[in-house]
């Protein structure tokens, strides 16, 4: 923190040792004699905590054979199943959406055993046809339940959707290029089925903005008091840092998940997301300097 003033060098000694008495960490300070102005700067931090009201499970429908018509029949069968085992549930805050099917090359499952084994795949492997289809299974208001509620409902619909076929989760590689990094980074075992969301975090946002700044003015007026000057208006304010819950791991295997999940990376939204039922904590810092009187 920074003091601009025209005071003798013993009476700076004083508030320093005063300042850190009040318990402000690490206090700094500078003399410009030559400068009118004076100044305070302190960093305030704030944290505002809510309960998710989304939860939302990703999933794949997939059909697979030799010959494409084979693996369409596959697919619609499949599809079929899972949405009936859905709709079955009679969740009325539960709904579906899928982002469209697609087609790709399947792994043979002989020579995906045998590559995890560190084998060679032959050359004349079977050429497997896969189409598929990404869901995503929402859950609304789930603020509205208690814990037990919660993991009683969310368990039932994984139950329901594994039943029907519906491959939750990143599930087994497509091709060969995947497993090959399947086996580098792992089975990916640590991938959560489930995901907690605060869709609309403006307002906890604007939250942790009002308790940061009452934390940077509560900081100043013991400086200002210390140094017997009173706390003016505010000068300048800079947001540090913004921190949520929910670890996103290292950015390998960040990369190596979204291809797994054949998704590409969002923009940047309001919605803090989490693996854990939990409270999702937003965390802000703000640096914020003050005028003296």
């Amino acid at each position: 923190m920074n003091i601009l003033s025209k005071k003798p060098i013993r009476s700076l000694i004083l508030v320093v040792a005063m300042a850190c008495a009040a318990g402000i960490s690490a206090p700094q300070f500078a003399v410009a004699a030559d400068s009118p102005a004076r100044t305070v700067s302190v960093s305030g931090a704030g944290q505002a905590k809510a309960k998710p009201t989304v939860v939302e499970l990703g999933g794949t429908i997939a059909g697979e054979a030799e010959l494409a018509s084979d693996a369409t029949v596959k697919f619609r069968d499949a599809k079929r199943r899972a949405t009936k085992a859905i709709e079955g549930l009679k969740i009325a805050t539960l709904s579906v959406s899928t982002k469209g099917f697609a087609i790709n090359q399947a792994a043979d499952p002989n020579m995906q055993q045998m590559i995890f084994r560190g084998g060679q795949p032959a050359a004349n492997a079977k050429q497997m046809v896969s189409v598929s289809e990404q869901v995503q299974l929402t859950l609304k208001d789930a603020d509205k339940l208690s814990d037990e509620e919660l993991m009683t409902t969310v368990l039932k619909i994984v139950d329901a959707a594994r039943d029907a076929g519906l491959v939750l989760g990143g599930g087994g590689p497509k091709n060969y290029q995947q497993m090959i990094m399947m086996m580098q980074f792992g089975q990916a075992g640590a991938m959560g089925l489930a995901t907690f969301k605060v869709p609309d975090a403006a307002a906890l946002r604007s939250q942790a903005y009002q308790k940061a700044m009452d934390d940077a003015k509560a900081k100043a007026t013991r400086l200002a008091e210390v140094s017997g000057a009173k706390l003016g208006k505010v000068v300048s304010v800079q947001e540090q840092a913004v921190a949520s819950g929910g670890g996103e791991g290292n950015a390998m295997m960040s990369m190596f998940r979204m291809m797994m999940m054949d998704q590409m990376p969002k923009p940047e939204t309001e919605e803090l997301t989490s693996n854990a039922a939990g409270e999702i904590a937003l965390s802000v810092t703000l640096s914020v300097q003050f005028a003296l009187e």
